[in-house]
């Protein structure tokens, strides 16, 4: 990723010191998380050789929630090791890499200690990812379940009618208080996130972050909610009656640019060096080539379940997950509507 190399290269020329350390937030246990380290110390080793140095050693942290499978990151640790090796030679400076389970929404390194961090959470790092298993702050917007029956009920995330029948506008829309409450709980979850990973980042650091994001003021636009709205159509029939949808709410929230820079600028540390948006087609969210509807379908479905399932399984219980997203992947590839799949990519400086 351009952005990713550019901040390394901009790090290596203010601040390299004898050992870096960098901080992989987020990695789960999925290939993305090798690309990125390897990306990161390529650019590194790189850069020092342009500018005439050594490489400097290396200590990699990578992070995610205590029940992600690091197990299954450390095995594929060696592979790693050989694959750097090969690629920058036998000047590439050691690397040491542990393992650091924690929620992110907080403190998870002494203060001024690491000098890069990167977090590619494109499946929703605002708001999901501190309820990814626990479901511990979802959002509650109003003790009046009035307000919120529609959204659970239908839909388990903002919307708002897309039927041709004005009739059904306001049953099918969601109502400000709900807009409200997960504007409110992006704000509680970003600015915490900011002022941890401040106080831990070195004066002159630099950070990466690349999350799902929407481009228009909008919540309830389709390159926001088309996918969750065809992922709660695919759990009607299967959750058990409507009490059991009235009662979910999907912690998630896809930022507009202007949520994301009111954050950091009453952050106050952090430096904004740039915010790109970055847009792929609805057959290619993951970087794939747009294949044919069936295997669009399978894609997007297991990305789903790789982030959902836990949420799923802990709250409608363990019997009902294969049969909802089997039921996913036949909603999606019935499907005839496509939008495009919006991420954001953040670049910020540690101010000194």
């Amino acid at each position: 990723m351009p952005q990713i190399q550019e901040a390394v290269v901009a790090l290596c020329s203010t601040l390299l010191s004898e050992c870096v350390n960098i901080a992989e937030l987020g990695c789960s246990s999925g290939p993305n998380t090798s690309i990125a380290v390897s990306e990161i110390m390529t650019t590194i080793h790189k850069s020092c050789r342009k500018i005439g140095r050594h490489s400097p050693e290396c200590q990699v942290f990578l992070n995610d929630l205590p029940g992600s499978d690091f197990n299954a990151v450390f095995r594929s640790l060696p592979a790693l090791q050989e694959k750097l090796k090969e690629q920058n030679g036998d000047e590439y400076g050691p690397c040491f890499i542990a393992g650091v389970p924690g929620s992110f929404y907080g403190r998870l390194f002494p203060s001024a200690s690491i000098h890069f961090v990167h977090s590619n959470s494109t499946t929703g790092i605002i708001v999901l990812q501190k309820s990814k298993w626990s479901m511990s702050s979802p959002p509650k917007p109003t003790r009046d379940r009035s307000l919120v029956h529609y959204v659970i009920l239908l839909y388990i995330y903002i919307t708002k009618s897309k039927d041709s029948d004005q009739d059904r506008d306001a049953r099918n829309t969601s109502p400000q208080a709900v807009v409200d409450a997960y504007v409110a709980q992006l704000q509680r979850d970003f600015s915490l996130f900011l002022k941890s990973r401040a106080a831990e980042t070195v004066g002159g650091g630099r950070m990466v972050l690349t999350f799902k994001g929407r481009r228009v003021a909008d919540p309830a636009v389709d390159e926001s909610c088309l996918l969750w709205d065809l992922f709660a159509h695919a759990f009607q029939d299967l959750v058990g009656g409507e009490k059991m949808l009235d009662s979910y709410n999907s912690p998630y929230h896809e930022p507009y640019k202007e949520e994301i820079t009111s954050e950091i600028q009453k952050e106050g540390s952090l430096t904004l060096d740039s915010l790109k948006t970055i847009v792929l087609p609805w057959g290619g969210a993951d970087g794939s080539k747009s294949g044919d509807r069936a295997t669009v379908a399978q894609r997007m479905a297991k990305g789903m379940r790789a982030v959902h399932e836990p949420m799923i399984q802990n709250y409608f219980g363990p019997d009902i997950v294969d049969t909802s997203f089997q039921r996913l992947v036949q909603v999606v590839e019935d499907n005839i509507k496509e939008t495009e799949h919006v991420s954001h990519v953040v670049s910020l400086i540690r101010n000194s």
